[in-house]
């Protein structure tokens, strides 16, 4: 069990986000920038205290929404400087409840999705 409540694991050139994150339980923040990071582990869903993601500057491309459909404490993800080319991740915006922090290209995909998703019928979603 974590005693820890934040980890900067930020500027150590991590290629993967090891399983084991996800016994971090009491985890509120973690910052993982400036890494190479293409990917996290589904078993960052575990994490149900984390407030605070930032994931800036690293090779992620895209990210299941899923595996943040547990994190409803989740207040700030930072996705800037990311090559994101999945449209999936717009979702994790909430409503609202999560900043985002995203490049310009990955801003104008996310307002594309937001608009999208306002016109489908609400019995179609």
């Amino acid at each position: 069990m974590c005693i820890f409540s934040s980890r900067n694991l930020g500027f150590n050139e991590l290629e993967n986000v090891p399983v084991e994150v996800g016994e971090l339980l009491n985890l509120e923040s973690l910052s993982l920038e400036r890494n190479n990071l293409i990917g996290l582990p589904s078993t960052i869903s575990s994490l149900r205290n984390l407030r605070f993601l930032n994931l800036r500057q690293n090779n992620i491309t895209s990210i299941n929404v899923g595996d943040f459909s547990r994190l409803t404490l989740l207040t700030n993800l930072n996705l800037d400087g990311n090559p994101l080319m999945d449209p999936v991740f717009g979702s994790l915006k909430k409503n609202g409840q999560v900043k985002m922090e995203l490049n310009p290209q990955g801003q104008e995909l996310l307002d594309k999705i937001t608009e999208a998703y306002r016109n489908i019928p609400k019995y179609g979603r």
